[in-house]
């Protein structure tokens, strides 16, 4: 039986479905729009790959989705960028309705495990230290208590249905795959800083002392199939997904290798963002799953920064 998995076109759903591939499973890739183009597919993993149209808001589902599945991945979500009032509505149609309508597809189907992707946008940013369940209060924006109350609903239909549940939190990801798009409208900084450093552009910083936890979102996509593959007893789980360390924007444009040029008013400004106090606790889902970030941040900032130059960014005058 295949693997379904929504928001299949997005940041981690595209690398969820890279990674489910390489694993040798087959998927069904699922998007609003049907996802026919994923170009980072690894073209020499031959495992079983079909793409369908879900708009996971609608009540139903396309026939090709009637399964049964081994288990869905439910990556499909609605971000807004930070200090956006943004449309309550729409993010709890996305967020909220539509997890709901995934459980409700999952029990139609009698697929027996469920992979819930949340966010770490459930946690206060002015909270410190170590960021654990009893701390989860919705966080600081409309997106964090929308996925806040994702987690309740697929905890309590999950529950109901008999359906195995995993909930992933992951930090800030960054990595191949990430760009605008409708469901995310704003790209992280360590994008703009790859793409400066893969063409040898100088920046200009601003709140260079934002902190945030940075994961490769290879990481994260790996988080997800080893809970795919966990046994399936016992209540849900909910784990964290972060490597426990805060990095400033500024050196993150240092691992980068990027120039800085502050008396430039003509390059590119970027900016870090809210800063964050505190960072995952990630004891639990090391204790689960035996899971750990693959690579430090400066060794995943260097692969990404090269896969852009090969991509044709010049790499000549990157340094």
């Amino acid at each position: 039986m295949a693997y379904l998995v929504t928001g299949a076109d997005g940041f981690l759903g595209r690398a969820v479905v890279r990674r489910l591939l390489a694993d040798g499973l087959a998927v069904v890739a699922t998007d609003i729009s049907e996802p026919a183009d994923l170009p980072d597919l690894d073209p020499r993993h031959r495992s079983p790959l079909s793409r369908v149209a879900y708009d996971v808001c609608l009540g139903t589902a396309p026939p090709e989705l009637l399964g049964p599945f081994e288990a869905i991945v439910h990556a499909a979500a609605q971000t807004l960028p930070d200090g956006d009032p943004g449309d309550a509505s729409r993010l709890r149609e996305v967020n909220v309705d539509g997890a709901a309508n995934v459980v409700a597809l999952a029990r139609f189907t009698a697929t027996p495990k469920l992979v819930h992707v949340s966010s770490s946008g459930v946690y206060r940013r002015s909270l410190a230290g170590p960021l654990r369940e009893p701390a989860a209060d919705g966080g600081d924006t409309l997106y964090g208590a929308t996925k806040l109350a994702a987690e309740l609903v697929v905890i309590e239909a999950c529950e109901q249905a008999g359906i195995a549940l995993a909930i992933l939190r992951p930090c800030s990801l960054y990595g191949p795959g990430e760009a605008p798009r409708p469901s995310r409208p704003v790209v992280s900084p360590v994008w703009h800083l790859a793409r400066a450093a893969a063409a040898g552009r100088s920046v200009q910083l601003t709140r260079t002392a934002s902190r945030r936890e940075w994961l490769a979102v290879e990481g994260a996509a790996a988080a997800v199939a080893m809970a795919l593959q966990a046994p399936s007893d016992g209540p849900a789980r909910v784990l964290n997904v972060g490597t426990g360390i805060l990095t400033d924007l500024g050196t993150l444009a240092s691992l980068a290798g990027v120039r800085i040029d502050d008396d430039n008013e003509d390059v590119e400004a970027i900016d870090g963002g809210d800063d964050w106090a505190g960072f995952l606790d990630t004891a639990e889902i090391g204790r689960c799953l035996g899971w750990s970030p693959e690579q430090t941040l400066g060794a995943g900032l260097a692969a990404y920064v090269d896969a852009l130059v090969m991509d044709g960014e010049p790499y000549a005058s990157r340094r």
